[in-house]
């Protein structure tokens, strides 16, 4: 009996655990102006690395399912942390059953851009 309490407590442990929610993601307001497209950047820009974002977890019901916007305010964060000024987003993946699972992982992944020191003239 012990024994099936105790399985019982930690099949609902790892259950709650694993489809709690993440806490809101805060963007500083540098993330928040980064201009984000599908096209190049135009002059002034230089690569500065690429960059994925995820939102989302989990098989099914054991997770949370990943949306576009949640993953284009991860891809902002990041892109925030490396001071882009433009991301060019190079493919992105919705969430996807293959038979044995529902992913419910929405990624995307992009190249961060910087902006390029001006050089002034005399």
């Amino acid at each position: 009996m012990k024994r099936i309490a105790l399985a019982l407590l930690v099949s609902t442990l790892v259950g709650t655990t694993c489809c709690a929610p993440t806490a809101p993601l805060v963007l500083s307001p540098e993330a928040e102006r980064i201009e984000v497209g599908q096209s190049d950047p135009g002059p002034g820009f230089h690569v500065i690395r690429g960059i994925d974002a995820v939102d989302g977890n989990g098989c099914g019901a054991f997770g949370t399912r990943g949306t576009f916007n949640g993953a284009l305010s991860r891809l902002r964060y990041e892109a925030g942390q490396l001071h882009a000024g433009y991301v060019k987003i190079i493919s992105t993946r919705e969430p996807y059953g293959d038979g044995n699972c529902f992913h419910n992982e929405y990624s995307i992944s992009a190249i961060a851009y910087g902006k390029s020191p001006t050089t002034e003239t005399p």
